[in-house]
């Protein structure tokens, strides 16, 4: 039943908390598909206000790099609630990468630079993000020391 859209529990991250108005839930919803008529312009009753946690898109566990890291194939080892712990193999080498777990934003239009303030996703560090939020190793050891002591 449509009303029963009214009561969806939209998820926001603690970082980036934010009240959802009217026009922002018609929106998500419309974006998703997920109302057949157009929403009338003023609020039901019905609607509620909620702030919660977000829905995040997790990285693939088993992925092939693009741009930066073409060529190389990564192998999540670990997830903790704060770090996550990769193998990466290239076509000589092998090593470990652990990086504190980052999210951004969905882009929802990328012409209009549209992003979704609900929905989020995990990414990857970039090279320039090494040594700062992100380490890597030969060790498998050393890269479950960096692992550990960012879960804490």
């Amino acid at each position: 039943m449509r009303s029963q859209l009214f009561f969806v529990y939209l998820q926001l991250s603690s970082i980036n908390k934010k009240i959802i108005n009217w026009n922002h839930f018609k929106n998500i919803v419309q974006i998703r598909g997920e109302s057949e008529k157009p929403f009338s312009d003023a609020a039901p009753p019905s609607f509620v206000r909620i702030i919660s946690s977000v829905m995040i898109k997790k990285l693939d566990e088993n992925f092939e790099g693009t741009g930066e890291v073409e060529g190389f194939e990564f192998r999540q080892i670990k997830r903790g609630e704060k770090a996550l712990l990769h193998e990466v193999y290239g076509k000589d080498f092998k090593h470990f990468e652990v990086f504190v777990i980052k999210t951004a934003p969905i882009c929802l239009d990328f012409d209009n630079h549209i992003y979704s303030e609900v929905d989020s996703k995990e990414y990857y560090p970039k090279a320039k993000d090494f040594g700062i939020w992100a380490w890597t190793t030969g060790s498998i050891l050393r890269a479950v020391d960096y692992f550990d002591a960012l879960n804490i």
